[in-house]
């Protein structure tokens, strides 16, 4: 069965108009004989979707019958064996302006988007050949790329991202992978750099981010075998 991957920003908040577009999306994926898996990003109604939809013995959270919602430091591998991971989250830069929920519902930000040390220990220290995420590692080429946005930001917000990425970026160190494909960030970046941890040998990372939705360069197809990213133009 293909897998079609989205790396966060599938905004859920439980809403009837919500349940009938997922079953419409499962109705189509039954047509293209594909599975849609979902890796949480920082807009998700956390509290809706931990309410409605329990995980299972695995920690995944069936939607439909072709739509899960993937956990935290899931690992999965090809026939070839190839290693895939995937490591949702990442911290809003305005969280300063963002809302906190009352009593599980509503508001427009929630603390399940901070990935913690939990969900690192699930993700492990084995190699990874390919890791799907929904933040990106801090490379030079992304620093740059960002740095003319910063006055929009307060400090607070600032700090908050930064201290979130930081936290993603041990991540990839201690997995070591040779593919990182992202969101989050809504522009398009493709850059290979080299990463040097303080305590183990430096190492090569291609960092591959998704624009934002609709956007060209939003949607890519994945030859995980080879390792190729292809952009689709819409």
């Amino acid at each position: 069965m293909r897998q079609i991957h989205v790396l966060g920003g599938f905004v859920w908040h439980g809403a009837p108009k919500e349940r009938r577009d997922l079953e419409w999306l499962d109705e189509v994926l039954e047509t293209q004989g594909a599975q849609l898996l979902i890796t949480g990003g920082n807009s998700e109604g956390y509290d809706a979707l931990e309410r409605d939809y329990p995980p299972n013995h695995d920690e995944h959270r069936s939607l439909t019958e072709r739509i899960v919602w993937l956990p935290r430091g899931w690992r999965g591998a090809t026939a070839a064996g190839t290693t895939v991971a995937g490591l949702g989250g990442a911290d809003s830069i305005d969280r300063p302006r963002r809302q906190p929920p009352v009593g599980g519902r509503g508001g427009s930000w929630r603390p399940q988007e901070q990935l913690t040390d939990a969900d690192l220990a699930a993700l492990g220290t084995a190699h990874v050949d390919v890791l799907l995420a929904h933040d990106a590692p801090i490379t030079t080429e992304l620093t740059r790329r960002l740095e003319p946005s910063r006055h929009r930001w307060t400090t607070a917000g600032l700090d908050y991202a930064n201290d979130g990425q930081q936290m993603f970026h041990r991540a990839v160190e201690q997995v070591r992978r040779q593919l990182v494909v992202s969101g989050h960030y809504h522009l398009h970046l493709d850059t290979t750099e080299m990463l040097c941890p303080a305590t183990a040998e430096s190492f090569e990372i291609r960092s591959v981010i998704l624009s934002g939705s609709g956007e060209p360069a939003s949607a890519a197809v994945l030859d995980v075998g080879r390792q190729v990213v292809a952009m689709l133009e819409f």
